[in-house]
Formats: C-alpha cells, structure tokens, sequence
C-alpha cells in the first residue's frame, strides 16, 4: 500500500532570489541522506579546537604538505641573514632644504656648523634644483661621515651620497622582511587553531606584500642596473643616488588618504603609493597558479559577504527531490557523515584550500624576492663602498676584505673571483615563480 503524504497547494506572489540560490546550493559541496552533523567538539573550557583540527587536516594531503613545510621559511632566511629578533637598523635621511636664489649660503652653511660637534665631519652640498611651484630654488644637504675619509672631487662627494641611499636599501628590505614574518606567523598561527576569519585577513595581506615587494624590487633591480652602466660611460653622479633612495622612499612611506581626513591626509599624504591592485595584476603573469580566484575569495571572507558562510558551514544536506536542502553551521568546522557512505567523512574546504594555497604561494614569493633583493643591496654597498663612509653603524654594511677572503655578498666566491665593479653585472631579475599546486577547483 502506498504511503499517504500530506500535501498543501496554494499559489504565492512575492519577490524571491530563491532562483539564484537554488542555482548556488545545487553546485556547491553537498551530501545526501545527511546523518546529524558532526562539529569538533571544544577541548576543555578553551575557545580553541582540540590539537589535531588545524587547517592542514581539513585540506588534501598535498596542501597539508606544503602548508607544514612552508610555516618557518620566512624566520629560517632571516636567521641565515644575521638579521635576529634583537636585531634593528638605522636608515640616514638627508633632509634637503630649499632657499631662494638670492640667498647666501656661506651664511645659511655658518649657522648650520655653529650647532655641529667639530670633531664630527660632515658633508655639505650646495646645489639648485627646479621646484614645481616656486621655479628654481637653491638646495643645501648636510650629512655626516666617517672622520679620514676624503672627500676632495664631485665624484667622492656623489659616492658619499650612496650612504644615504644603501641605508634606506637596507631598511625597505628589512621592514618589507618583519611585516612578512609577523603575516605568515599569524596565518599559519590563526590557521593552525582553525581561525580562519583571522588568518584569511592576514592571508590576503601576504599576498599584497608579495606582490608590492616583488614589483618594488624589479625596478630597484632595473634602476641599479642602468646606474651602473650609465656611471661607466659618464662617471658617478649624484642624480643616481637620489633615484635609489626615491624608490625605496615611495615604498616604505607612500600612503593614500581622502580629504575626509585631513589630519593624516595633510600629515601622510605627500608621498602617494601605488594601487595594490595595479601590483596585484602583475604576479599572474609569471606564474601558473590561479591567484586571482584565491585572492578574490580571500577578499570575500575578510569582507563580511560568501566567505562567512564558507567557514561556519558543512556540506548542504539536500533532499533528493532536490526541492529543499539543511544547511548546517557551526563556529567550529563541521564533519559530517551519510547514510551511504558512513565512513567517509565530508566536510566543506573551501576557504581554507585557499587560504592554504595563497599563504604559501605569498611565502615562497617573498622567500625569493628577499633572496634576490639583498644580493642587489649587498652589490650597491659593495660598488660604491658605502659603508665605508657612513660614520654610523647599520645592518648589512657589508666590506669585502682581503682578496682570498670570502665576499659577504653570499656568493659563496672569494673576494678576487666575485666583481662588484660598477661594470659588473646585476643579481638576475625574478621573472617567474612556479606553482606548487595543482589547477585550483571550487
């Protein structure tokens, strides 16, 4: 006898997104004949899932791989650098000031030595620069160097320049290098207790990083480059320097900010950066790697849109009318299990298969780049003998000593088989990055 079903029919006229949701529901993750969902239950009085219930056991075993070997690369180069946690730096800024073309300046450069110690020498630059606004001005540039060091031609004073410029090298490549540690530290910390909001967040600032520091640092490379063959065929000249130190400038200190707040705007303002975005479109096209879907996920979790619901749910439990389905949600991730098939576990990974991929293709970019990067700085520093001028002390002020001795380039060569000439090559430009993964499915 055939069983009796309750049925009710009535007619209804209201606005419905059903159609789009339907279409949604019926193409991601979804399982049949659902069992009660399984959640992972909290250890303890802990807000935390219990060990064993990282990100790297709710993605496949090659993800889980990478994700694992991946976690302290960042820390371990830094290590082999010598630059520790203890360890800081100073970048020298020679503030420049502009006067009019009538000015004296022995008289400005008299008041300025009344207030430095004499046994401390000092540079000093007159020059006269065009000013957007006020047409050509005068310049005067003070900066320290080390006593004995003579400075008697324009091209020792161009070269004592570079201090300046190597300073700030060091210090764009070393803030670049902690911002990226405290990133990857807290995505794989956030990702290893299954915080994903949190570590999507910092997830997606990674990759940003990467992207900023790989595009800064090709034409920083590009730039040192065609300083070095412009100083061969026409001398050293200030002007190079001053290019350097301006890109590293734009790097560390651009900022974008509306007249809606006019304290930072008017404060910060002046130096404007480079859309990320414009970076970010660049990285796809030296890899495989699909970063763009990742990225735009990413973006849709740290917004409060798709990626929420991504993370607090479990597969859908749809009938198999396909009429209706149950969505189960939880703060902690959802196993669940069927009736067809109640050994396998199902769970829904998509944020986090993202996360993962993103988190180490940002890593390994950022690995190199700060590879490549300090081998430029250390060929800077070694060309044009900065640190032998600069009267502070600052780190990677690297000097090459005897000739049978190891250069501190990394190179690994001897002092007399590794050139640093101004008609030396440059370090290679990074012009692609290999996907660890496989094609990306969602």
């Amino acid at each position: 006898m055939m069983p009796v079903h309750s049925v009710i029919r009535g007619h209804l006229s209201y606005t419905s997104i059903s159609t789009t949701l339907t279409d949604v529901i019926l193409t991601t993750p979804r399982v049949a004949l659902c069992r009660t969902p399984a959640t992972v239950a909290r250890s303890g009085d802990t807000d935390m899932p219990p060990a064993g219930y990282g990100v790297g056991d709710f993605v496949d075993e090659d993800l889980s791989h990478v994700w694992s070997e991946t976690r302290n690369q960042i820390s371990m180069l830094l290590i082999s650098v010598g630059l520790t946690e203890t360890d800081g730096t100073r970048a020298l800024h020679i503030l420049r000031h502009h006067y009019h073309l009538q000015s004296n300046v022995e008289n400005i450069i008299d008041n300025i030595r009344i207030n430095i110690d004499a046994n401390q020498k000092h540079c000093f630059l007159e020059g006269t620069v065009q000013d957007s606004v006020r047409g050509p001005e005068k310049e005067v540039a003070v900066f320290p160097v080390k006593n004995g060091v003579s400075l008697k031609t324009k091209s020792d004073i161009a070269r004592a320049l570079y201090v300046e410029t190597h300073s700030v090298l060091v210090a764009w490549w070393a803030v670049t290098a902690w911002r990226s540690l405290q990133l990857a530290r807290a995505t794989w910390l956030h990702g290893d207790t299954m915080q994903i909001i949190p570590a999507a967040a910092c997830a997606r600032a990674l990759i940003e990083t990467a992207a900023a520091f790989w595009v800064e640092a090709g034409e920083i490379r590009e730039r040192w480059a065609t300083i070095k063959q412009e100083t061969v065929k026409a001398g050293i000249s200030a002007e190079h320097s001053r290019q350097l130190t301006i890109l590293c400038t734009k790097g560390m200190w651009g900022a974008k900010f509306d007249k809606k707040v006019s304290r930072l705007s008017d404060t910060y303002g002046g130096i404007a950066r480079t859309n990320i975005l414009t970076q970010l479109e660049k990285l796809p096209r030296v890899t495989e790697y699909a970063l763009p879907e990742d990225y735009q996920l990413l973006c849709n979790t740290v917004h409060p849109s798709l990626g929420s619901v991504l993370t607090f749910s479990g597969p859908f439990e749809v009938h198999k009318t396909e009429t209706y389905a149950f969505q189960p949600l939880s703060p902690l991730p959802i196993r669940t299990t069927t009736t067809i098939n109640p050994d396998k576990i199902e769970t829904v990974s998509v944020v986090e298969d993202a996360l993962v991929r993103a988190a180490v293709f940002a890593s390994r970019v950022i690995l190199k780049t700060l590879d490549h990067g300090l081998h430029v700085i250390d060929d800077v520093a070694l060309t044009t003998g900065a640190p032998d001028i600069a009267n502070f002390t600052y780190w990677r002020n690297i000097r090459q000593k005897g000739r049978n001795s190891i250069c501190p380039c990394r190179s690994g060569r001897l002092v007399k088989h590794c050139s640093h000439g101004w008609g030396a090559a440059v370090f290679p430009f990074l012009s692609e990055f290999e996907s660890p993964f496989q094609k990306a499915t969602y």
